[in-house]
């Protein structure tokens, strides 16, 4: 997927055979993104962070979707740094083609190989 967001201008995602969104990457993006924080920190859990919004698990730390990421990421700082949790990355980020994908089909990539 990442190669697909450099190399093409226009995609169609397809789950079990059927076209689920089709467009620019651009327009699909901004049709289906969601503001949301990226946040690691050492000793951080997942319910420590459920009153900031919907938190999922993602790699090392946790995704928090949000409808006022600046400020949401202000307050979350503030609380990491009151809780004393080393704080090890802390960002406003953007959907990848994945996390749409994910979202619209409800189900992981499929490795075919």
């Amino acid at each position: 997927m990442e190669e697909i967001q450099l190399l093409c201008d226009e995609l169609a995602l397809i789950d079990e055979g059927k076209v689920i969104e089709s467009g620019t990457v651009t327009r699909i993006r901004q049709r289906h993104t969601e503001p949301s924080i990226y946040v690691e920190a050492r000793g951080l859990h997942k319910d420590q962070l459920q009153s900031f919004g919907e938190v999922h698990i993602r790699h090392n730390g946790y995704i928090i979707e949000t409808t006022s990421a600046l400020s949401t990421l202000q307050t979350i700082s503030s609380h990491l740094q009151k809780q004393g949790l080393g704080v090890q990355r802390l960002e406003i980020t953007q959907s990848s083609l994945e996390d749409i994908f994910l979202k619209l089909t409800g189900s992981s990539l499929r490795d075919t190989a």
